[in-house]
């Protein structure tokens, strides 16, 4: 029994905020940003819970993930690709 399962998504339009083709910038944060300004409109009050980036953000933007990513593959995690502890 072969249990591997053809999953085809749909390619849809990810809401983004306009960056004019600059999302490439800051080694790819820009291209994250552009994708959570949208976001804000639902969850700046109440946000999504601890932990949940990867959950809320729309992974399945293939189009801009392969332009400003460089991998269709690639789970964004986290909204900066590194920590800043200034003040430790």
């Amino acid at each position: 029994m072969n249990c591997l399962v053809d999953a085809k998504e749909e390619m849809v339009e990810i809401p983004h905020a306009n960056f004019h083709g600059l999302e490439y910038l800051g080694s790819g944060r820009l291209y994250i940003w552009s994708r959570i300004l949208p976001m804000l409109k639902h969850d700046i009050l109440k946000g999504s819970g601890p932990d949940t980036f990867a959950e809320v953000f729309p992974q399945n933007d293939y189009a801009g993930k392969m332009i400003y990513a460089e991998s269709t593959g690639r789970i964004m995690e986290r909204a900066s690709l590194q920590r800043c502890n200034v003040f430790e």
